[in-house]
């Protein structure tokens, strides 16, 4: 028995029989045994953390704010982290720090130190939060048959359709969401899953005998399932339905765009589709605005460069480049700067393409090959408009 629950105990928190059949039923259940207790009702997660602080201060850590290290993540399986209630969350010379909601467990910091072969550093976190990112790191990586078993309700996800449409297209759109078939609902739990995990991106990858799927998260794309090669063409169809491009074209690159409602959250996906050897790899880039806050302070500068780029923003005239590969948080970077330096008496002008957050109190222009605005016809003419910021 750890330290904590020996304190939970003397202070009758929870009796040693309780802890003993939350025991038992961690292996049955594969869960820790704080949630068997949570569940039971027996035990609440303020008490425990506030317990847990009393016994082990001074090594706390606040998941939210930290960076974690995907490559430590995988060093302990998703089973052990909910055995034991923990997060891995860095790893270093011979090192692996973990987050746990009772870091006193010996027992359980010995077994993880034998299975992964590093020291382990223990660090106190909240239970609800360890859990939290325990979901986002170690999805399910379930077969394709247990996936298709939710039903369209167990994951809602409801198209938006912004602008008027055709009789041909709502009729497209109607058929697509009256469809109950197997990759329907396999595109609905994809499309919630990604969103409660946080992903940045959804890639469907098409190869010789199956169909790939990787969620990117934090910078990192990771395997979530196989589909059947013959439920591509119409995981295609439907995709690029709801996005309004051509399901008929095959052979050319396509962009797109759908808002979607899931679980009562306004979601947009920026869709793009190139024809690759075994087929239309699709990605769908996720733009959530819930998990989205443009602060420049918050971003990663040390305190010298977050000077210097906000000298640079506030300069009257010049140029800031900003360059990186996907995922390197270009958006977030140039978003945040115009947050920064928007006020009443500027007139800020943008040329994107696409628009993929919108700012109050920034004049955003998008580019359109087909209405002949393109990057040259646009600046020319927000020129004339007298910018302040462009």
């Amino acid at each position: 028995m750890s330290l904590v629950f020996a304190e939970l105990i003397r202070k009758n928190h929870l009796s040693e029989n309780q802890f003993n059949h939350s025991r038992q039923q961690r292996t049955i259940l594969n869960k820790s045994v704080q949630d068997v207790l949570f569940e039971q009702g027996v035990l609440k997660s303020p008490t425990l953390f506030k317990t847990a602080q009393e016994i082990f201060p001074g090594k706390t850590v606040n998941l939210q704010e930290t960076a974690i290290d995907s490559q430590a993540v995988i060093m302990i399986r998703r089973e052990d982290a909910q055995r034991y209630g923990l997060i891995p969350f860095a790893k270093e010379d011979g090192y692996l720090s973990v987050a746990m909601s009772d870091p006193t467990d010996v027992m359980a910091l010995d077994e993880l130190s034998f299975m992964t072969g590093f020291h382990v550093k223990a660090f106190l976190s909240d239970h609800a939060q360890i859990m939290e990112y325990v979901q986002r790191y170690y999805l399910h990586q379930d077969s394709v048959e247990e996936i298709l078993q939710d039903t369209i309700e167990d994951t809602p996800v409801e198209f938006i359709a912004e602008e008027i449409l055709t009789s041909e297209e709502i009729a497209d759109i109607a058929i697509a969401k009256a469809d109950s078939s197997s990759f329907v609902r396999l595109v609905n739990r994809l499309l919630a899953d990604a969103v409660s995990a946080r992903a940045s991106d959804i890639h469907i990858e098409p190869r010789d005998k199956v169909v790939e799927v990787r969620y990117r998260i934090d910078g990192y794309l990771k395997n979530i399932v196989r589909i059947p090669r013959n439920l591509h063409p119409r995981l295609s169809s439907r995709i690029k339905i709801l996005a309004k491009l051509d399901i008929a074209e095959q052979r050319k690159v396509q962009e797109g765009r759908i808002k979607v409602l899931i679980k009562g959250e306004k979601i947009d996906l920026r869709i793009s589709v190139i024809p690759i050897f075994h087929g239309e790899k699709i990605v769908l880039r996720i733009l959530d605005n819930r998990s989205t806050q443009f602060d420049i302070n918050k971003i990663g500068f040390s305190d010298d460069e977050l000077e210097i780029f906000k000298s640079a923003i506030h300069k009257s005239q010049g140029v800031v480049l900003v360059t990186g590969p996907t995922g390197s948080g270009k958006t977030t970077t140039l978003y945040s700067a115009l947050e920064h330096i928007k006020c009443e008496t500027k007139n800020i002008v943008t040329i994107e393409d696409p628009i993929e957050y919108l700012i109050d109190g920034i004049n955003q222009l998008q580019l359109s090959r087909f209405k002949d605005v393109t990057f040259t016809t646009g600046l020319r003419s927000i020129l004339r408009q007298g910018p302040d910021v462009s």
